[in-house]
């Protein structure tokens, strides 16, 4: 296992990313969930530098924000355990949420700028 720094150090290994591999070997990036591709990229950069090989990435949650787009676009597979929609289907079926929610749920991860305009001024209780 290998992970990336944010930045480099200036005590301990002083290793921009820490663990022990060798040029040329693939790795699989994983995290917690996807919304834009954006901090996967920043994760994948110091990984291609160091000569490390990138295909996929594995993430527990795919907020179907375009992440997975994003990464398509640059030749990176994303494999998710579950996308959001399974989780609002299992919240709806399962009685968690209501129609209501669930809609507007689905709503706002469509257009969260959208949404959050339309819904301005609201107090949830």
């Amino acid at each position: 296992m290998v992970y990336p720094r944010k930045e480099q150090k200036g005590y301990g290994t002083k290793k921009q990313i820490e663990g022990e591999f060798e040029k040329g070997e693939t790795v699989l990036v994983y995290d917690d969930l996807i919304t834009k591709g954006t901090s996967k990229f920043e994760a994948i950069t110091p990984l291609l530098e160091a000569g490390l090989v990138v295909k996929d990435i594995a993430v527990l949650v795919d907020r179907e924000q375009g992440g997975k787009e994003d990464l398509k676009s640059k030749g990176y597979d994303l494999h998710s355990v579950f996308t959001m929609t399974e989780i609002l289907d299992i919240l709806l079926k399962s009685k968690k949420i209501s129609q209501e929610q669930f809609d507007s749920i689905k709503e706002y991860f469509a257009d969260a700028e959208g949404w959050s305009k339309k819904h301005e001024g609201e107090v949830n209780e």
